[in-house]
């Protein structure tokens, strides 16, 4: 997942191939579909991690204040 970030953030994604994604990792290209049926499935995995990622940093922002007003500022920053 790392490798396909990295080429869709330097290529977009129109440009990544599961080809490129496996010799960007230095895996096999079978390797890489044994755990993702194909780009979308792939795309779907680098979504959902960086939205964990995201929902984290809310969380995290909301902590530090108590008031509502406070927390959606501190959001909107993050």
């Amino acid at each position: 997942m790392d490798a396909a970030e990295a080429l869709y953030a330097q290529l977009g994604w129109d440009q990544v191939t599961m080809d490129r994604v496996a010799r960007r990792a230095r895996l096999s290209r079978a390797l890489i579909y044994v755990y993702f049926q194909d780009r979308n499935e792939l795309l779907l995995a680098i979504t959902e991690r960086a939205l964990a990622e995201l929902r984290q940093r809310f969380l995290a922002a909301v902590a530090l204040h108590p008031l509502g007003l406070e927390q959606m500022l501190e959001i909107g920053h993050t």
